[in-house]
């Protein structure tokens, strides 16, 4: 049963996968992706989470500060307030479950995030499609708000108004953020880190240590919904291993 609540003064929203072996003392934290990816990949994560839990995981999923449910605006935040938000996660996961041992699943700039974490419980960590760096997710949100532009720019015109009249969500980030995301890199372990990557090119590259391809490619940028078994599979495969 997913217990859904608040923590960390009430700031902190998050849900909890309780696992099917009350018994088990292992711990996933989820750092879910960010913006519109996170739209993309949030049923897939839950999905995720309800296999690991009846398979004997604790599972803990939550919003970053300023993000989803959680409390606070886009504004308001940091890169220092999200990974005080992630720390914070592990310590409630660790209360909620009694477990003694902890895996940090990150996704994409989630990943990255997740990958500067120390904390002493922490024995294992999977990315799935992880960003190298600050730097290239800047781009990438670049790249995501022109394509939004165009799109109702397109909607615009069909309906014959200014471009001003039709709202877009637009990933404005505050001009600290951006300075502290432009100096963070994704850190590996080759002992602990695990990725899987829906890549082929980056797979075949050996950029990562232990680096997994499920067979299928995913584009970010243009796909719709992730649902693909092959994916989850190959993630689920990684966290429930010993």
């Amino acid at each position: 049963m997913i217990e859904a609540f608040f923590f960390n003064n009430d700031q902190l929203y998050g849900c909890y996968h309780p696992s099917a072996d009350m018994g088990s003392t292992r711990l996933v934290v989820i750092c879910p992706p960010f913006f519109e990816e996170y739209q993309r990949c949030y049923k897939a994560l839950v999905d995720l989470s309800n296999t690991c839990a009846e398979e004997g995981v604790h599972v803990l999923r939550f919003d970053y500060f300023g993000t989803g449910d959680s409390q606070g605006l886009l504004q308001q935040a940091s890169l220092d307030t999200w990974k005080d938000g992630v720390f914070t996660a592990i310590e409630e996961g660790l209360d909620l479950s009694g477990a003694s041992e902890v895996m940090l699943l990150g996704v994409r700039f989630g990943a990255t995030l997740a990958s500067n974490i120390n904390h002493r419980r922490i024995k294992r960590y999977v990315f799935w499609d992880p960003v190298e760096n600050g730097v290239a997710y800047q781009k990438w949100l670049e790249k995501v708000n022109h394509r939004l532009k165009r799109r109702h720019r397109q909607i615009a015109r069909q309906i014959n108004q200014p471009l001003e009249k039709i709202a877009y969500e637009y990933f404005r980030l505050p001009a600290a953020m951006r300075s502290d995301m432009a100096a963070m890199t994704l850190i590996e372990n080759a002992a602990q880190t695990f990725v899987i990557t829906t890549d082929k090119s980056i797979y075949h590259s050996r950029r990562h240590a232990n680096c997994d391809y499920p067979g299928l490619t995913y584009n970010w940028l243009e796909g719709g919904l992730i649902s693909q078994k092959p994916i989850l599979e190959a993630l689920a495969r990684r966290v429930l291993e010993p």
